[in-house]
């Protein structure tokens, strides 16, 4: 049996796919409660349930107060489903 060495142009596609930028996770966006409910237009309590409740949010300390907390909003807004009707 013969061992068959790597073709180029495999070497090659890797070398082009190390190449490409890897994008990067989006960075946190801290919000208290009252913000994230303002963004997202529901009520306090519908975000403070979907961040004690479930592990749909993930609770962040503030830095500035200890017993303040903070939570993503890009999380919240995948986490909470808004469901707006067209017209008025």
């Amino acid at each position: 049996m013969a061992v068959e060495e790597p073709q180029a142009p495999v070497q090659g596609l890797a070398q082009q796919e190390a190449a490409e930028p890897v994008p990067a996770a989006p960075a946190r966006v801290l919000v208290p409660y009252r913000d994230a409910a303002d963004v997202l237009g529901v009520v306090e309590e519908t975000v403070r349930g979907a961040a004690s409740k479930s592990p749909r949010l993930t609770k962040y300390p503030a830095p500035d107060n200890p017993r303040a907390v903070r939570i993503d909003l890009n999380e919240a807004r995948r986490a909470i489903n808004v469901k707006r009707t067209t017209g008025a």
